[in-house]
């Protein structure tokens, strides 16, 4: 939309330290800082800084067209109008428009051309951005050159959404797609995470089965190598301060001697001697002699000795 963007006159400003000075901006001075307003940024208002690269997303709702041009006295260009907050604020008519911009000046006071006096003159312009506003200080000359009839109507205005332009009378529509395709992936992360927690707690509960497994394994092996020491013990074999490999060796050993002499050894493991097994036989080789229990077990205690003394138990 065409606008004049800035005017060569007097212009009163309240400076901090000085009050009241009429400054002066000559011809000269808006021609040479035309480049700076090529593509300078559309604002909706001042913003409250200059805007930059860091702002520029913030404060920007278009451009200046490169099509800059100065009569003598105006500065006029075509302002690229896309922001949707300043299109409604056009439209509920805030036309005029004011440029924001650095400058230098000489504190010198002087005459205008036309007559008019001034306390400073600007030498050097800077612009940084064209801000659409309810009154600028240029007065009402410096505006939108629009009549009703050239303010766009929402749907000619496009505004970015996620990355994708929208026709801002359909904006509200695409928001409100988005936010319920969030919520919607928001619903299946939590369907997931409760998923998650369950299959985290079948786990746990199948680790807290094979702990209790192997505990109570353990235990089961602990009272059979419990009792194979008595066993061993009633024998005559001493397994204190032994690891439970000995005890288990020597076990294995005391039923090799068993199953090679079962008369014998049952009457060292289970200490049964009545008076009824005392002409039980012992068979050793091709003979057989009678002995008494007594003299049964010391016979047993003699041979897992003589096992012991040869190595075939590690102890």
């Amino acid at each position: 939309m065409p606008a004049t963007v800035a005017r060569s006159n007097v212009m009163a400003y309240n400076l901090a330290g000085r009050g009241s000075v009429r400054m002066y901006t000559p011809p000269e001075v808006i021609e040479d800082a035309l480049p700076s307003l090529l593509d300078a940024p559309v604002t909706l208002k001042h913003p409250p800084q200059f805007v930059d690269a860091s702002s520029h997303e913030k404060y920007s709702r278009g451009h200046v067209r490169a099509d800059a041009a100065f009569d003598g006295e105006y500065l006029r260009s075509t302002l690229v109008v896309q922001g949707a907050d300043l299109i409604q604020a056009i439209d509920a008519g805030m036309r005029e428009v004011s440029a924001g911009y650095r400058y230098w000046a000489d504190f010198t006071p002087g005459v205008t051309p036309k007559g008019e006096a001034y306390d400073a003159i600007r030498t050097k312009v800077e612009y940084n951005h064209v801000a659409v506003v309810p009154a600028g200080r240029a007065g009402h000359t410096v505006c939108l050159a629009l009549d009703s009839s050239e303010i766009p109507s929402m749907d000619e205005v496009a505004v970015k959404i996620s990355g994708q332009e929208v026709a801002a009378d359909k904006a509200q529509a695409a928001v409100d797609a988005l936010e319920a395709k969030l919520a919607a992936t928001e619903a299946r992360i939590a369907e997931l995470q409760t998923k998650l927690t369950v299959a985290e707690g079948k786990a746990s509960d199948a680790a807290i089965d094979a702990a209790v497994e192997a505990k109570l394994a353990a235990k089961a092996a602990k009272a059979e190598c419990d009792a194979k020491r008595e066993k061993l013990k009633a024998a005559g074999v001493s397994c204190d301060g032994r690891d439970d490999s000995f005890v288990s060796a020597a076990f294995d050993t005391l039923e090799a001697l068993r199953k090679a002499d079962p008369e014998g050894t049952r009457a060292a493991v289970e200490r049964e001697a009545p008076a009824t097994q005392a002409n039980d036989k012992v068979e050793k080789g091709d003979k057989a002699k009678k002995l008494p229990p007594a003299e049964r077990r010391a016979a047993e205690r003699a041979r897992l000795n003589e096992a012991l003394a040869a190595g075939k138990l590690a102890g």
